[in-house]
């Protein structure tokens, strides 16, 4: 899960990309059944947010656990942009368990 700050005065790139991301939350979940999701996001989101996903089906309940679910199917080359801080809290995770178990 990452927060997104872009139209609240955060700085961007020549590109375009927001420089900051709000809050990021990764767990490591034993599989991606929706009751799995629905725990995490009850336990871990305020009610009040607007959510933008994927359009994965593992996330058909969602749109009861928030205020709103705005899911996207995302074209291969749109990841990057639309799921920047997700794509970029992945990376950073991924290297520093390279580095450690190197």
């Amino acid at each position: 899960m990452a927060e997104s700050v872009q139209g609240e005065g955060g700085a961007m790139t020549q590109r375009d990309k927001s420089r900051k991301a709000g809050h990021i939350k990764m767990f490591v979940i034993a599989d991606l059944k929706s009751v799995t999701i629905d725990i995490k996001i009850a336990d871990n989101i305020d009610i009040q947010v607007v959510i933008d996903s994927d359009n994965s089906t593992s996330y058909t309940n969602i749109g009861s656990l928030v205020k709103e679910h705005r899911p996207k199917v995302i074209p291969k080359n749109g990841t990057a942009k639309l799921l920047l801080w997700v794509h970029i809290a992945i990376s950073n995770a991924r290297r520093m368990l390279l580095d450690i178990f190197y």
